[in-house]
């Protein structure tokens, strides 16, 4: 076997589950536990404060483990604007529809970071895409999310990969440049050094 070949994972095979919110509406409450729209992660950042309504706290201790959302998940918009991922960062309890799958990453296996950056990459759109059915609102079944292929280097690859990221990143904010290209660059930067890894070529 090629020494620098990294090997194809499902994602059923490095998440311990993955999952996504009710499928029936949930009750309503003046306060409680805040629920979520895709408005919420649609710049593939978790924010909560976004929300717009509440569920009683009773019917989000009713929900299932795997359905209450824990720090190191990570979400990902399945209906509608698809293909939008977002690391939950935040303790604070919250909920959502079924708009919005939730990932659990097996940490002996993907680093949540790196799970969220592979998301994020064109392959995955691509996949998204061929698997979404409808057309006015798309919509990517739970079994063929399960089925997204990503690679899978070992997790010592994959965290210096973040190391190279954050450095670039950082390098953009240490310049100050004030052009608007910059974020531009420095994102086709990250997806260089995601796309070199994944062939197993990033050696230093």
């Amino acid at each position: 076997m090629n020494p620098l070949y990294t090997p194809l994972a499902r994602l059923s095979e490095i998440a311990v589950s993955i999952t996504d919110g009710d499928h029936q509406a949930p009750p309503k409450a003046a306060s409680g536990v805040p629920f979520l729209t895709i408005a919420a992660i649609n710049n593939s950042y978790l924010a909560i404060d976004r929300a717009t309504r509440y569920v009683p706290e009773a019917y989000f201790s009713a929900l299932k483990p795997d359905r209450k959302p824990q720090i190191g998940d990570v979400l990902f918009s399945v209906t509608g604007s698809i293909a939008i991922p977002a690391i939950v960062d935040d303790p604070r309890p919250f909920t959502f529809q079924r708009h919005i799958a939730i990932i659990r990453p097996d940490p002996k296996l993907v680093d949540t970071r790196f799970l969220w950056y592979a998301l994020q990459t064109t392959d995955i759109k691509e996949q998204a895409r061929a698997v979404a059915t409808g057309t006015a609102q798309p919509t990517i079944q739970l079994s063929g999310l399960r089925n997204f292929k990503l690679p899978l280097p070992p997790l010592p690859e994959q965290r210096r990969m973040l190391a190279k990221i954050d450095s670039l990143t950082g390098k953009s904010r240490r310049a100050r440049d004030p052009l608007d290209h910059i974020p531009r660059l420095v994102e086709k930067y990250k997806q260089a050094v995601l796309a070199t890894a994944f062939r197993g070529d990033l050696t230093r």
